[in-house]
């Protein structure tokens, strides 16, 4: 018999004993991410609706399309029953309730178990339960179980001897014979900790770090630890795989194989990659692109990772489908949204880009100027170095703008080679840089596609094509904006790359004959403007802290930390310290202020 009861309104099954679960998001933020769900005309994976109700790190992280790349490297199978403890607002249990798995998700918060229930509401094989999971009761076995961003609250909630090993035992009672546990959860030795983010769960740099953690706090694993744990839980068989950024919005996922094989170079995938501190403002020390790159030569990457992923099971796993590395582009409209993985065979290494909720392998859109083909396929994985790679280690040599655009002439030599220049402008002694054009093909040939291997070029990632001739100036323009968003915040004493300047910069080192007026750079604008409506389909709001297109606003990074510290001020004015020892400061002001007079009337005596 049940220990559960169907609480229709919210299509919840309700242990009638349990009582307030204490995490949350709070009750006004999860009140509105229900309201949003509840509203939303589409509550699927790749729903508009809700990806427009992000408006901050609660929405984002409970309505992000990137959630659910986590659970792409998995071969879930319709016929498979999953077992998801610690659902949320049920992202991932929407994921794998499309696939068509049965699915039974366990929440311990009543209003997020309710979020959950209402965006699969339409899926009759995904059933919801409020309860604690290690009260949580089932008499079947399921295929897989999922602890995905939960392991680490053990100490929090169970007062377990060994809070840990309490938890993995509870999920492991539920495997089937055969069935295997996905676990997701911090690296507390991740790059990005080293680089100055603030622990994810105490908002404290360095945290984990130190080993700082109470009996009763959250706690995150080194690779070697959480290898121990698992083992000495009877999960002994382990498959890690490392998503980045990190394990809450995944865009790229490794396999332990990728850094086993000596062509693949995995930091390559990482160069535009920074961190978020999901606590504080961006502060970094350093420039993780480069770092990935010193940590894979020495071995070193995969026990750096931010986060972890992994397969768990008490018996041999099946393997799963060979690949180095998977990319995720999601933020597009659904038709281009893609996986992209990198495969090793007996023969070669192969890049096979195919779209992820479509079945046509290429699609045409158009507007008003553009008709863009987008298309994907397989292609043989090309070996160099990103030109994009020397601007940054340029600029962190030397962070002026010079230094940045003194690297970019192979590149340009590159664009350059392919400019339409009207026959009578060819030898002109200046040339509008309005009046010349590049074929629509080259519209995303940036420094981050331009591979340099001894003297060969190869552009690469030649997904997007413009079906007509296109501003060279657009090229231009857009390949150094996204170039210099790879580069993060170090602080004042860096000189800002923005795209005006940098433009007369490398016109005025590569081609000082070819001019151009400011006014030109909104015509650009609205290029990009025009092809991020065609294919993101609603501007993105912010997208690891960066809006797009980013034209008109290249700092909002700091301006969002001046702001939060602007805010952060309010409240300490707002707050009963501040008034009551208004007087005091007051006084030690004048007295300040009195001091300071009479150092300056004595030196001017």
């Amino acid at each position: 018999m049940s220990v559960y009861t169907r609480h229709e309104d919210r299509r919840l099954w309700v242990r009638p004993a349990h009582g307030p679960f204490p995490y949350t998001d709070g009750e006004d933020v999860e009140s509105r991410l229900y309201e949003a769900v509840r509203k939303a005309d589409d509550c699927g994976t790749f729903s508009n609706d809700l990806r427009n109700a992000i408006q901050d790190w609660p929405s984002e992280y409970h309505f992000s399309r990137e959630r659910h790349c986590l659970l792409r490297p998995f071969e879930i199978l319709p016929s498979h029953t999953i077992l998801e403890l610690g659902c949320g607002c049920g992202a991932l249990t929407r994921y794998l309730g499309e696939l068509g798995a049965r699915v039974d998700a366990v929440e311990g918060s009543a209003l997020r178990a309710s979020i959950a229930a209402e965006r699969c509401a339409d899926l009759p094989n995904v059933s919801v339960y409020v309860d604690d999971l290690t009260q949580f009761e089932q008499d079947k076995h399921y295929d897989w179980v999922l602890l995905i961003g939960v392991l680490e609250y053990a100490p929090v909630f169970t007062q377990a001897p060994d809070p840990t090993a309490h938890y993995l035992q509870r999920a492991k009672r539920f495997l089937a014979d055969r069935g295997s546990l996905i676990l997701a959860i911090e690296n507390k030795l991740g790059l990005k900790y080293f680089n100055g983010c603030s622990e994810d769960h105490m908002g404290r740099r360095y945290f984990g770090l130190q080993g700082l953690y109470g009996d009763r706090q959250p706690r995150t694993f080194g690779k070697q630890e959480l290898h121990d744990i698992l083992a000495a839980a009877g999960l002994p068989h382990l498959r890690f795989f490392y998503p980045f950024p990190d394990y809450k919005l995944p865009r790229v996922i490794f396999s332990d194989e990728a850094f086993s094989y000596a062509p693949f170079q995995a930091h390559d995938m990482l160069l535009q990659m920074t961190s978020r501190d999901y606590t504080h403002p961006d502060c970094n020390a350093f420039y993780e692109g480069l770092v990935w790159a010193e940590l894979e030569h020495n071995e070193l990457l995969p026990a750096l990772s931010n986060s972890f992923l992994v397969r768990a099971s008490a018996h041999p796993q099946t393997a799963e489908p060979a690949f180095l590395a998977a990319n995720y582009s999601v933020n597009r409209v659904p038709d281009l949204v893609t996986q992209t993985l990198f495969i090793k065979t007996d023969q070669d290494l192969t890049v096979d880009k195919q779209p992820i909720a479509s079945e046509a392998t290429s699609t045409r859109l158009s507007s008003d100027r553009l008709s863009v083909l987008h298309q994907t396929g397989r292609t043989p994985y090309c070996p160099g170095n990103h030109i994009l790679a020397d601007l940054l280690r340029a600029y962190a040599r030397d962070p002026r703008p010079e230094s940045a655009i003194a690297t970019l002439g192979p590149w340009f030599d590159y664009v350059w080679s392919r400019a339409i220049i009207p026959p009578s402008l060819q030898d002109a002694a200046t040339i509008p840089l309005h009046e010349i054009t590049i074929g629509g093909e080259y519209l995303d040939c940036t420094p981050f596609n331009l591979l340099r291997e001894d003297e060969q070029l190869s552009f690469i990632d030649r997904e997007w094509v413009i079906e007509h001739p296109i501003p060279f100036g657009w090229v231009l323009s857009r390949s150094l904006l996204y170039s210099f968003t790879s580069i993060p915040d170090l602080g004042p004493g860096a000189a800002a790359l923005t795209v005006l300047p940098a433009l007369r910069l490398l016109l005025k080192s590569y081609r000082p004959n070819v001019v151009f007026k400011d006014e030109e750079m909104h015509d650009w604008k609205e290029w990009e403007d025009e092809f991020i409506g065609l294919t993101v389909g609603t501007p993105l709001k912010y997208s690891g802290g960066a809006p797009q297109p980013l034209y008109e606003n290249e700092l909002v990074r700091w301006r969002l930390a001046a702001e939060t510290y602007r805010r952060s001020l309010e409240d300490v004015h707002m707050s009963l310290s501040w008034r009551v020892t208004s007087p005091v400061r007051s006084i030690l002001g004048w007295l300040r202020h009195i001091k300071a007079r009479k150092g300056t009337d004595a030196a001017t005596s």
